[in-house]
């Protein structure tokens, strides 16, 4: 079987895109790029503009959020809950505290 391809970087990490068929390998990239860019522009915390961040902003307020972020927090509980707690959304503070802020 022949592959192909396309390596980056996002979100802080490595990435790959493989396809099967040579052809699809720019359709294919440029729709990886196209969740990626919506996963960084809802959920990084490092983007003032991120809507993690407005959320943040918000706290203690009723803020409608958008179907990209509900996934998101979703999946991050999930992981909390089948990780016995190992996974943690919630440590951001403390993580602050003890000197993380990166």
């Amino acid at each position: 079987m022949t592959t192909a391809t396309a390596d980056d970087r996002a979100l802080g990490t490595s990435l790959r895109v493989v396809v099967t068929d040579t052809a699809l390998l720019g359709t294919a990239t440029h729709a990886v790029d196209s969740v990626v860019r919506g996963i960084d522009e809802t959920c990084s915390r490092f983007r003032d503009d991120s809507e993690i961040t407005a959320l943040h902003r918000n706290a203690g307020r009723e803020t409608r959020v958008s179907p990209m972020l509900m996934l998101a927090l979703r999946a991050a509980l999930r992981g909390a809950r089948l990780s016995d707690g190992a996974v943690d959304p919630t440590v951001g503070r403390g993580g602050r505290r003890i000197g993380y802020a990166a």
